[in-house]
């Protein structure tokens, strides 16, 4: 029987249950390890988020409407400046990947569809978002993952139906309406791109995490509704949905950050109560596995397959019972669909280093310096007072109202009966403590003012402003790089390797037009062609303060061209494709679409000629026209 028999089956094979004991201990080897991270994130996202749990004089100072102690938001600052600065780094082109081919052959259609294609499939997955998680991921965490999987969205919807009857002795036939009927299509068959927690990551920690690919298995947990697994059982991506059992045990709530070292401890996992309509919330262990079939053996030593050669295989898991996915991926890439971003990707280190972490001690003390001068300024702002009880009545002093005097008392001792504390702030200089500490913060960091657009005092030259933007930003480019290297670029060339091997001609042609589909079978090319391709997608860190220098040193070139037309038959430059440069620099696009037809430059050549007093041309059509010709009587 095969395995997709067997998933269809109520009762749980031996084969099956061989399967779900193997990614349940991959699983708590890889939770096992990266669970000792759990606490330092969530102490990084809290630091981040701003939250502090009240002591209880912060309890009390809330009731008097007094000042609490806080988390300055330092962190925040400094993890915000680095994802905005990335964010519009990536996005300052009209398409966020830009395929740089790699022969003669890529140019042209075959390059234009694959970058449309890849275009198409970041829109359909909001990536701006997933862009944005990533980023804030890999500078809270200093790891941002996104998972990339091949997707077919069905709709099944009632339309109209007819049925064909004769109308006519010589066989004519007409269609009338009968009715409707369920039918489905396919709504997008394509690439699916998400964040996966860090959390919920599970990679082969026997390996550097920046090395991760190079692991036997790689996987993570995600959550389905039961109705959303329906949906994919209907297009043959899971099987056997009606017979998962809910999860033992009473999980109450859902994070990713519950450090736990088996499943059997804590899950994350938000379980909705199996009471009349409501379903509950699916965890499901999703595992990408190298196997060599020949040596993994099912009961009563029965190998897998005849293949002495690691064969990719997806294993799901729901609710750690039962296996309602099995297969062999037979991706072309061959690589674990993920991809990741690190903030400082060490071969040395099996867990990354962030940048809240990098500056977490930092936060503290300036977090602490504002806290305690805080709470001093709370005391000092307290009326404290020395009294003499032989002068003052005490039942009468509250510090607000009247002070009376006791009885027979002489009235010139009131003077000096009560005397105010004097207390000294000792906090004072705090203040200034914490604006150095905030420099070193940008100094260890590299996200200092001028990358947060706020320049120094000073007057600068605009040759100035451009060497202190490009060394503000120096640093943050460096990473964005490295960001692009290790996580952007792999998954744009995992997204063409399964475009190219899955996208059927009817996406093709809905997503390029009608006339594309003679250009199908060479956008497809052969297994070879994909796997052996060293196509790239390129990244340009050109800061837009940067094209601007270069778009004015190029204007100057066109300015010196046009005065001197000689100037542009000796050196070969065209001024139209410098004038497209500059104004690409400058964000215009692309200037073609302001060239004029055919017809309206001959109008203009007419009403030049005639204003001249010139006769003739040429019309459009190319056929001369005769035209009158005033001559002096």
């Amino acid at each position: 029987m095969t395995l997709e028999k067997q998933l269809q089956q109520q009762e749980i094979t031996p084969e099956l249950a061989t399967f779900r004991d193997y990614v349940f201990q991959l699983g708590k080897m890889s939770r096992t390890k990266m669970s000792e991270n759990f606490e330092a994130w969530d102490t990084q996202n809290e630091v981040f988020r701003g939250i502090r749990s009240p002591d209880e004089a912060d309890k009390k100072a809330d009731k008097k409407a007094a000042p609490v102690k806080m988390v300055v938001p330092h962190t925040y600052a400094q993890v915000m400046t680095f994802v905005s600065f990335l964010f519009l780094l990536y996005n300052q082109n009209r398409t966020f990947f830009e395929l740089l081919p790699s022969g003669n052959e890529d140019f042209g259609d075959k390059q234009h569809d694959l970058e449309a294609l890849v275009q198409r499939d970041v829109r359909r997955n909001s990536f701006n978002r997933v862009l944005f998680q990533l980023l804030l991921d890999v500078g809270r965490f200093g790891i941002g993952i996104c998972e990339c999987s091949w997707t077919q969205e069905a709709a099944r919807v009632r339309v109209p139906t007819t049925v064909t009857i004769p109308v006519g002795p010589n066989g004519e036939t007409a269609e009338i309406p009968f009715g409707e009927d369920w039918q489905d299509f396919i709504r997008y068959a394509g690439n699916a791109l998400r964040n996966v927690s860090p959390y919920k990551f599970l990679p082969d920690t026997r390996f550097p995490i920046a090395d991760f690919q190079r692991g036997e298995f790689c996987g993570m947990e995600e959550e389905y509704s039961i109705s959303e697994l329906k949906a994919m059982e209907a297009v043959g991506e899971v099987f056997g949905v009606d017979y998962i059992e809910p999860l033992a045990g009473n999980w109450e709530s859902f994070r990713g950050g519950v450090t736990r070292s088996s499943l059997t401890e804590q899950q994350d996992l938000r379980q909705t109560a199996m009471t009349g309509n409501v379903q509950s919330i699916v965890l499901v262990t999703k595992m990408q596995i190298r196997i060599v079939p020949n040596r993994f053996m099912f009961a009563e030593e029965k190998p897998l397959g005849k293949e002495d050669f690691p064969v990719l295989y997806h294993v799901w898991v729901a609710n750690d019972q039962r296996v309602i996915r099995c297969e062999p991926a037979n991706w072309w890439h061959g690589q674990f669909g993920f991809t990741l971003g690190h903030f400082l990707p060490d071969m040395h280190e099996t867990l990354i280093t962030g940048l809240a972490d990098l500056i977490y001690r930092l936060q503290e003390v300036v977090s602490w310096f504002i806290n305690s001068h805080i709470t001093s300024v709370r005391k000092v702002l307290q009326n404290r007072f020395v009294i003499n009880p032989n002068v003052i009545d005490m039942k009468s002093f509250d510090g607000e109202g009247h002070i009376y005097l006791r009885s027979g008392v002489n009235p010139m001792l009131a003077e000096r009966a009560v005397t105010q504390l004097q207390v000294h702030d000792v906090t004072a200089g705090h203040m200034q403590d914490t604006g150095v500490l905030g420099a070193l913060m940008q100094t260890v960091t590299g996200v200092n003012e001028n990358a947060m657009g706020q320049y120094n005092g000073g007057r600068r030259s605009a040759t100035e402003a451009r060497a202190v933007a490009a060394g503000a930003a120096g640093r943050m480019k460096m990473h964005g790089q490295l960001i692009w290297e290790q996580c952007l670029e792999p998954l744009a060339r995992m997204m063409v390797a399964n475009l190219r091997q899955a996208l059927p001609v009817e996406q093709f042609t809905l997503a390029l037009g009608p006339e594309a589909e003679s250009r199908y079978n060479v956008f497809k090319g052969t297994p070879e062609e994909v796997i052996c391709g060293h196509d790239y997608f390129t990244f340009d860190s050109t800061l837009q303060s940067e094209k601007g220098f270069m778009a004015q040193s190029l204007q100057e070139l066109l300015l010196a061209i046009m005065n001197n037309p000689a100037a542009a038959q000796q050196t070969g430059i065209n001024p139209q494709k410098l004038l497209e440069e500059i104004q690409w620099l400058r964000g215009a696009g692309n200037v073609k679409r302001f060239k004029m037809t055919e017809e309206e430059l001959y109008a203009q050549q007419m009403a030049t000629q005639g204003a001249s007093g010139g006769v003739g041309g040429v019309p459009p059509n190319g056929s001369a026209q005769e035209l009158p010709v005033h001559t002096q009587a």
